[in-house]
């Protein structure tokens, strides 16, 4: 392995003027736009590399929540809905008690309600998915020969994995946030912002709308797939289908996915 040069941006984009956040902003949504328009096989689940090349790798339910080595034998569903529901009858296929079989029988079951309630145009195409694209895991280098910075490398690729769009497109507010204004993120997922969140000032607009225009140019429909997808608790489904639900915390995700599933369907019944 070759170490990547550069910096954290995390580290420097403070510091950067209006200028050079403009020129990262577009530098930003090419490589988002570059992650996602890579070719992967088509079917859900983590990625990983063999002799043969690129394949969807399977799971483990093991208490430790480490996933199996690549298995060219393993061969994941390639619709959301049939990823989603096989992953919950696997999980409940192997619960250790009755309650926790209870609780990924509702899960399984919130699946076609869930999906559901998003556009019809949804297109649920295979991406990449870089789990973690903050700006701690992309690297930046300052070139002096035109005076702007240029991103080198991203970093932590280890939990990449294959989702449709309406999962990995996920909004980086960091790209224009103040630093006085500190993070704004609802979720613990920096990158996961809401589009819609009212920015500090003008200059954080301006740079705001550079990203918007050079996403939506690269990826037509970027950011109403987000905004449509965070009106559903479909991401949560989607990170309980890897990890399954092991801790307090996921019971209660859990729970509540559950519940806005019971409530929606009621609503339209």
């Amino acid at each position: 392995m070759k170490r990547l040069t550069g910096k954290n941006l995390h580290d420097v984009h403070d510091a950067m003027s209006h200028t050079e956040k403009l020129s990262m902003a577009r530098a930003v949504a090419r490589m988002i736009a570059r992650i996602h328009s890579s070719q992967v096989p088509v079917a859900y689940g983590p990625l990983r590399g063999n002799d043969e090349g690129l394949i969807i790798s399977g799971y483990t339910d093991a208490d430790d929540n480490e996933r199996e080595l690549p298995d060219c034998s393993y061969t994941s569903p390639s619709t959301l809905e049939d990823y989603l529901t096989t992953r919950f009858a696997e999980m409940a296929s192997n619960a250790v008690d009755a309650f926790e079989r209870f609780i990924y029988e509702g899960l399984r079951d919130a699946v076609a309600d869930i999906i559901k309630l998003l556009p019809s145009r949804a297109s649920y195409r295979h991406v990449l998915r870089h789990t973690d694209f903050a700006a701690r895991n992309i690297l930046v280098e300052y070139s002096t020969g035109d005076d702007i910075w240029h991103i080198s490398g991203i970093l932590d690729w280890d939990d990449c994995e294959v989702a449709p769009g309406e999962i990995a497109f996920a909004c980086p507010g960091w790209v224009w946030s103040h630093p006085d204004e500190g993070s704004v993120s609802d979720s613990f997922d920096e990158s996961d912002w809401d589009p819609d969140e009212s920015v500090y000032n003008d200059k954080c607009q301006e740079i705001r709308d550079v990203f918007v225009d050079e996403i939506e140019e690269l990826l037509p429909g970027f950011m109403d797939v987000v905004r449509e997808t965070r009106k559903v608790p479909l991401k949560k489904l989607w990170n309980l289908a890897g990890s399954g639900v092991y801790s307090n915390e996921t019971h209660r995700e859990a729970t509540s996915i559950v519940k806005f599933a019971s409530e929606s369907k009621q609503s339209k019944g």
